[in-house]
């Protein structure tokens, strides 16, 4: 992008998030940049912030599909509140409360997480209530209902991701808000949206994430010296210190004491090119994973078939045994050849680059 687009954009975003109008009669609606806001859901943005007519349908589109996952979101809750199941809503649709129009917070599905022990029951309670289930894996089952993907969570991050050990005890840091909802406590869902955030810049994240960290530093009142123990703990302070200087660049935001690191600017660009999940045109989401996991791709496509014996034991509960987990991952090699044959090939095509974002930014 051209620093000019660059800096409008940023211009959009901010205005947005501080509900300020701005004049976008200049915005082209078939340039790079339109296609780069589009990529990075701040389409919603627009309208909002220019009250222009061109882009009233994209903000009408949002708060539609806002209010289809208020009304599956209650369902959700009236259902497990109904047959006790303890149960807590994750990520976005838990964040959007936090912005002053709900529509500017797109989200792609409704997370839901409960307790382990209730997990096989919570599955068969939404299937018999017209929840069509999707997929699995060892983090959760996907449904679909009315055209709205819901993620039933019996964890809240994969057990291979270094913050597991810390975020397997999501109900050990939650309260009781309403009946069997429960919701996080600050501190921890802080750093569960930042490890959530470090999680997808492996394959590439947008600059979404940052406005939803931006929020909860600005909204919630956050014991930072909480937070400042759990980012020692898992050595994520030059990190932290970069992500503050992200935000001063997009929102100018200096409410905490850090000093201005500028691989900022590299990483905000590589959010840019990347967009949500990886998935922007100008992004490489294969790349992206294999380069910021490992520098080996045999070594790395390697790591992704032998997953450690708890993950496997997950994903294939019957191999709980000595002699059958051999066959447990015989299965799993049968998934990648099934479905991730195409990704392994791009894995090995990629050709091989020194440049890591993570070893910039403390990761």
């Amino acid at each position: 992008m051209e620093k000019k687009e660059k800096e409008l954009l940023f211009s959009i975003v901010k205005a947005g998030m501080l509900n300020q109008s701005l004049d976008l009669t200049s915005l082209d609606i078939q340039s790079d940049l339109m296609r780069v806001i589009i990529e990075q859901t701040f389409q919603p943005f627009l309208f909002k912030v220019s009250k222009d007519p061109r882009f009233k349908k994209y903000y009408l589109s949002s708060y539609l599909l806002i209010e289809q996952f208020e009304k599956i979101g209650s369902k959700l809750k009236a259902l497990f509140d109904k047959h006790e199941i303890d149960h807590i809503f994750l990520k976005g649709y838990e964040l959007r409360n936090l912005y002053h129009d709900k529509a500017l917070r797109l989200s792609g599905d409704i997370d839901i997480l409960v307790r382990e022990k209730d997990y096989k029951r919570a599955k068969s309670i939404l299937e018999e209530n017209n929840f069509v289930q999707q997929d699995e894996d060892e983090v959760h089952a996907g449904f679909k209902f009315a055209k709205v993907e819901v993620e039933l969570h019996r964890i809240i991050i994969p057990s291979t991701e270094t913050y597991f050990d810390l975020l397997k005890f999501a109900f050990d840091n939650a309260y009781i808000f309403d009946n069997h909802t429960y919701k996080l406590n600050n501190e921890f869902n802080f750093f569960y949206i930042l490890a959530h955030y470090i999680k997808h810049l492996r394959v590439g994240a947008g600059l979404r994430e940052l406005c939803d960290v931006y929020l909860m530093l600005e909204k919630l009142d956050l014991d930072m010296n909480k937070v400042h123990e759990y980012l020692k703990q898992f050595k994520l302070e030059k990190f932290f210190n970069v992500l503050l200087s992200e935000l001063k660049i997009l929102f100018d935001f200096d409410k905490l004491n850090f000093e201005f690191d500028n691989n900022a600017y590299e990483l905000i660009d590589y959010s840019l090119k990347s967009g949500i999940h990886g998935n922007g045109s100008d992004g490489d989401r294969v790349s992206n994973y294999q380069k910021n996991s490992s520098k080996s791709k045999v070594g790395f496509l390697f790591k992704k078939l032998f997953l450690p014996v708890r993950t496997i034991f997950r994903i294939y509960p019957w191999t709980k045994t000595i002699i059958l987990l051999p066959f447990g991952y015989i299965a799993r090699l049968i998934y990648l050849l099934k479905n991730r044959m195409g990704w392994a090939k791009e894995v090995l095509s990629n050709k091989s680059s020194e440049d890591n974002i993570f070893d910039k930014i403390g990761l």
